[in-house]
């Protein structure tokens, strides 16, 4: 196996891109702060990109923009898309965690089937630094772990489908904090899966242009262009990007490990 890798490198070194992309964010907004610039530079190079936001609240902004927080709408998400390429959208109705197991396992057996749909190469969701108050976002890893595990299961949900085959995802990139805050390396309950975790800071440059954009879809009323302090918050957009071994080569790996050697 090959050694476990854990380095940092700009997003524009990154070898191969994604077609299909999958952004899951606990509410509408987070898209843009935490993945807008990435998210357009993704599809202004031909990747199909979706976007699916968990609940319908209004988005958690940092302190510059809270007082001019206005209340989500679905309008919104769909302006902010256009903006940013996204060629689809889904908005679903979360309650406040913590949920009910019901709500949970409904929630989970949608993201399951977007996936199936979409058939992404990458999913792109909440994962670090996560505020423990911040009880959606908290939700929004749990959820999106458990999809994607189930998305790549034979069979899952109420009513599993021949016409969506089981869909195993290769790589997946969390949301990260700014590189001057403390971050020790992910583990997850798929840890034997792990090939390779990577740092991906990406710069947003001309982008930044559209990532403003799309937050005034959310926020009419902001100015035609950020301010200094503005500009340096939006700019850098961090991600911690997770390569998986396939279970078919996981399987093989196993097999041989348990096979009995002969003298």
């Amino acid at each position: 196996m090959e050694a476990f890798g854990f380095s940092e490198g700009p997003f524009a070194h990154l070898a191969g891109w994604p077609e299909r992309v999958l952004c899951i964010c606990a509410r509408p907004g987070h898209e843009v702060l935490f993945a807008g610039a990435s998210l357009h530079r993704m599809s202004t190079r031909g990747c199909r990109v979706t976007v699916v936001a968990l609940s319908s609240r209004s988005p958690t902004l940092p302190p510059p923009l809270r007082a001019s927080a206005l209340a989500m709408s679905s309008d919104g998400l769909r302006r902010a898309a256009e903006v940013l390429g996204v060629a689809r959208v889904e908005q679903f109705a979360m309650s406040s965690p913590p949920l009910a197991y019901r709500e949970r396992i409904a929630l989970q057996e949608r993201l399951c089937h977007l996936i199936r749909e979409e058939l992404p190469d990458l999913v792109i969701s909440e994962g670090l630094g996560v505020p423990v108050a911040a009880v959606d976002r908290q939700a929004g890893v749990a959820l999106s772990h458990g999809a994607i595990a189930a998305a790549a299961a034979p069979a899952f949900g109420a009513r599993p489908s021949a016409a969506l085959p089981p869909h195993e995802i290769s790589q997946r990139w969390l949301f990260a904090p700014p590189s001057d805050v403390a971050i020790y390396r992910h583990r997850s309950e798929d840890a034997d899966r792990t090939n390779r975790q990577t740092w991906i800071t990406v710069e947003a440059g001309s982008d930044l242009d559209a990532k403003w954009s799309a937050l005034s879809a959310y926020l009419p009323d902001l100015p035609p262009g950020p301010t200094p302090a503005l500009k340096h918050l939006l700019r850098t957009e961090r991600f911690l990007a997770i390569q998986y071994v396939s279970q078919v080569v996981l399987a093989e790996r196993k097999r041989k490990t348990r096979a009995p050697t002969s003298n």
